[in-house]
């Protein structure tokens, strides 16, 4: 299940010869180009105590996922088409699932559910 992303970033974007995009994208997302191939330069990160920007060069049909979120600039020198998918639904639903599932059958183990009694 995908939750939606901010605007402007939800869905396809289509960026024309030499335009540039900056948006911000949360944690996780991933980024698919259609068309001509596209510069991403990732969120600025405090590295060694210089700030550093990733740049990647996404070709057609290929994609980035972010690991950590924030401003990105996007590059188009020929144009092309970005989608943008956000992050999976948290994960903390998938845990308590889990969580839940464990305590049901923790309790039942213990039980004998043939109706013959193991003590007697």
């Amino acid at each position: 299940m995908f939750r939606p992303l901010p605007s402007p970033a939800a869905g396809s974007i289509v960026l024309r010869p030499g335009q540039t995009l900056r948006l911000w994208l949360p944690d996780h997302a991933t980024l698919v180009c259609n068309g001509p191939s596209l510069t991403i330069a990732g969120p600025s990160q405090w590295i060694a105590g210089q700030w550093l920007q990733q740049r990647q060069v996404v070709g057609e049909g290929q994609s980035l996922w972010l690991a950590q979120g924030g401003w990105l600039q996007i590059d188009a020198a020929r144009g092309g088409e970005l989608l943008c998918l956000p992050p999976p639904a948290s994960d903390w639903l998938a845990r308590a699932r889990r969580q839940v599932t464990r305590w049901i059958r923790n309790d039942y183990r213990g039980k004998d559910l043939s109706g013959v009694s193991k003590t007697g």
